[in-house]
């Protein structure tokens, strides 16, 4: 196929994730007649804040999509991944956020005691 890559649709899913968390990025290559180009290389790369993605080069499928995997840091940051395939290129914005600390919350305990492991015994906790 001689199709020429003029557009590229990129989309993060989840474009907001915590940190260490991964998010699925599909890029859909497209030449100026709005046809999908396959068998073409897009290379991602994070062109703004942390964390990495892999593969960084990707072919086409018969459908025009190349996917990869962005991995994020573990720190919150504003992330921007960039696809370039010959003269086209996108990017697509993601949101590396902190979890909220204590993401564990306890409603109500039933029983109210809970027994504490110690040394050679058993304690128990009044909550």
């Amino acid at each position: 196929g001689g199709a020429v890559p003029a557009t590229i649709s990129l989309s993060a899913l989840p474009s907001s994730l915590s940190v260490n968390g991964l998010s699925s990025i599909e890029a859909i290559v497209m030449d100026s007649g709005g046809n999908s180009v396959a068998g073409v290389p897009v290379t991602f790369s994070i062109t703004s804040g942390t964390g990495s993605v892999s593969p960084t080069t990707v072919n086409t499928d018969a459908n025009g999509i190349a996917k990869t995997t962005y991995i994020a840091a573990s720190t919150p940051a504003s992330v921007r991944v960039s696809a370039v395939s010959g003269a086209a290129s996108n990017y697509v914005n993601i949101t590396v956020i902190q979890p909220s600390e204590g993401s564990i919350v306890f409603v109500s305990a039933d029983p109210k005691e809970i027994a504490v492991a110690g040394e050679n015994k058993a304690t128990t906790s009044i909550i």
